[in-house]
């Protein structure tokens, strides 16, 4: 048996109607649509997974923050935007490349070897470190790999496909100190430049904004964050909300912001934490998988799973990992 049943539990909207407070996936019609291409695979920061001095599973940006505030070039820290303020332009631009360190730490190998073995056709990450592609380098499986550069034009790229899927680190790299975000000057270019119409590779623009669309899986996202309303924004332009429903995890969202979510973005919300739902899409792509690829022994699909007669309209799955970080990863 795959997976658990939640316990639903009742919530209220706007309107005073009573709404479950928590939905079941379907993680089945789920890697469906990851086989043809119509599911995007989003990691938010707290979904971009490291691993502290001592083995516990904690995240880049906490490490981030931790290794800024040791090095005290920061004059101000915004713990709520995770953004700084630094004493002087030449603490700053030091800062840049010291970080590189923090993002080369190492991370737990099993949970980016699961999203590596399921296909699909294009993952987009918000953390600078360089985990899932070494991971794909490691085990030599094909792929494209390219960052989002506030200052600079993008470059014209094929089509992502699961033979080989495409990686994009849509807050910068660390190869590139100068495109990570983290400062509120950073913050804003950066909102500017990715809801402008010539940032983006068209390959993810299609990917992201087509209605062939049917899944947007967002995991480790913070709804009470103004920039992630602008995400969920910007992803369904032009589609039809109705159609779509994004699943939130967030033990510690204040109710006004989960009925905001819920109502602003049809959010319904999840008991499962981004490592767990990862786990369960895997196991269910090694179930329903007719040419599996391996890692490791495990296996994963590269080709489309059977047919199917399934016409559920397009969904958004969207994770926001809250508290629970810092735990040991078992």
């Amino acid at each position: 048996m795959l997976e658990k049943k939640a316990v639903p539990l009742k919530g209220k909207n706007n309107a005073g109607e009573t709404v479950e407070e928590f939905e079941i996936p379907n993680y089945e019609f789920i890697v469906q649509t990851i086989q043809t291409g119509k599911c995007v695979l989003l990691l938010g920061p707290d979904a971009c997974l490291a691993t502290d001095k001592i083995g516990r599973t904690t995240t880049f940006t906490r490490l981030t923050a931790a290794a800024l505030l040791r090095s005290r070039r920061v004059r101000q820290y915004y713990k709520e935007e995770d953004l700084f303020q630094f004493r002087s332009e030449t603490e700053e631009n030091e800062a840049r490349y010291d970080l590189k360190k923090v993002f080369l730490r190492p991370y737990p190998t099993a949970y980016y070897e699961e999203i590596a073995q399921i296909p699909f056709h294009l993952v987009i990450y918000s953390s600078p470190a360089p985990c899932l592609r070494k991971t794909f380098e490691q085990h030599r499986l094909p792929h494209t790999h390219d960052y989002f550069n506030r200052f600079g034009t993008p470059p014209v790229m094929s089509a992502p496909s699961a033979e080989c899927p495409l990686l994009y680190q849509i807050t910068g790299s660390m190869q590139d100190p100068d495109s990570l975000i983290l400062t509120y000057d950073d913050m804003f270019e950066y909102v500017a430049a990715i809801l402008g119409q010539q940032k983006l590779p068209n390959s993810v623009k299609t990917a992201l904004l087509d209605d062939n669309v049917k899944h947007l899986i967002l995991l480790g996202f913070r709804l009470d964050r103004w920039y992630v309303h602008l995400l969920l924004q910007l992803l369904q332009y032009k589609k039809v909300k109705s159609r779509l429903r994004t699943y939130a995890y967030s033990q510690s969202l204040p109710p006004h912001i989960r009925v905001f979510c819920r109502e602003q973005f049809n959010v319904s919300f999840v008991s499962t934490p981004p490592e767990e739902f990862i786990h369960r899409l895997f196991l269910h792509a090694q179930a329903y998988a007719q040419t599996p690829r391996s890692i490791g022994g495990r296996i994963c699909t590269s080709a489309v799973i059977g047919s199917t007669s399934n016409r559920q309209t397009g969904n958004i799955y969207l994770l926001c990992l809250g508290k629970g970080i810092g735990h040991n990863s078992g």
